[in-house]
């Protein structure tokens, strides 16, 4: 056997149970829930040697991070993708949350994925894939910059609802049907 091989053979993969809930299949591992305790987080682009996909949630009590107190920042991996190409709810309620992560290019919606993120400051850049941000930085009353809203963005409906702190509203591209609450008690 030669050197290469023996290296190979020795490979041993964390242990991810301890920070993740997954359940892995033939092609991918789906992740359900973080459960580790570390404050700054960055998700694995595999495990157990399969491609991660993140889970999105329907409510505000089931996304991968959604309510979950203590993370304040979270990096995603190369190659990371979410289920039905959604982050709705996926930070929901992560009131610490102070810096949001770049998202994969391949998302589309971002509703309510932001949620009361009450110490969010900044936005993070909206990738040109996304139509929905309806709901996106809901009662987020620290968030002071707003992003750029891409041209494929269609519902912005309550997305900087309740964001009093915010300095300067973003340009609104024409595609945007549905404004219904965007700004409500924005004072600024």
């Amino acid at each position: 056997m030669d050197a290469i091989m023996r290296n190979r053979l020795k490979y041993t993969e964390p242990d991810y149970s301890q920070d993740w809930e997954y359940t892995t299949n033939s092609t991918a591992t789906l992740v359900t829930k973080y459960i580790g305790t570390n404050t700054v987080v960055i998700t694995p682009n595999k495990i157990k040697r399969r491609p991660v996909v993140l889970q999105n949630s329907s409510d505000s009590y089931s996304g991968v991070f959604t309510n979950n107190k203590n993370i304040t920042s979270i990096t995603f991996s190369d190659g990371i993708t979410f289920t039905n190409n959604s982050m709705a709810y996926t930070f929901s309620n992560c009131t610490s949350l102070t810096q949001a992560p770049e998202k994969p290019n391949s998302v589309t919606s971002m509703a309510d994925t932001f949620r009361i993120c009450t110490n969010l400051t900044q936005a993070p850049n909206i990738p040109n894939s996304v139509t929905s941000m309806a709901g996106t930085f809901f009662y987020c009353t620290n968030l002071t910059q707003a992003p750029v809203i891409p041209n494929s963005v269609t519902s912005m409906a309550h997305t900087f609802y309740i964001c009093y702190n915010l300095k300067q509203a973003p340009n609104i591209p024409n595609s945007v049907t549905n404004m219904a609450y965007t700004f409500y008690s924005c004072a600024n």
